[in-house]
């Protein structure tokens, strides 16, 4: 499954976005991390938009995924927009 993700940091404060930015790299190591019985995801893609990714979750649940993230950067005011691409 893939998923374009918009990360919108218009209401957050320049540090905030940093900070946003760098859970969401370490959200995507989190799950790409390869173990036994861990379904991980497959690739990460920047695109030409700035804090536009093309992620590609494999076989891990997205919606679970997405939760994850959002529950990471929610508190710094960034916004996680999802469009899901089949």
């Amino acid at each position: 499954m893939y998923a374009e993700l918009m990360l919108d940091c218009d209401e957050a404060t320049p540090k905030n976005k940093e900070i946003a930015l760098k859970k969401f790299r370490d959200w995507y190591c989190d799950g790409s991390e390869v173990r036994h019985n861990k379904k991980s995801f497959s690739s990460l893609t920047n695109l030409d938009i700035e804090n536009h990714f093309l992620v590609d979750f494999g076989y891990a649940e997205p919606l679970s995924a997405i939760r994850n993230l959002h529950a990471r950067v929610r508190s710094l005011g960034v916004k996680v927009f999802v469009h899901f691409i089949n």
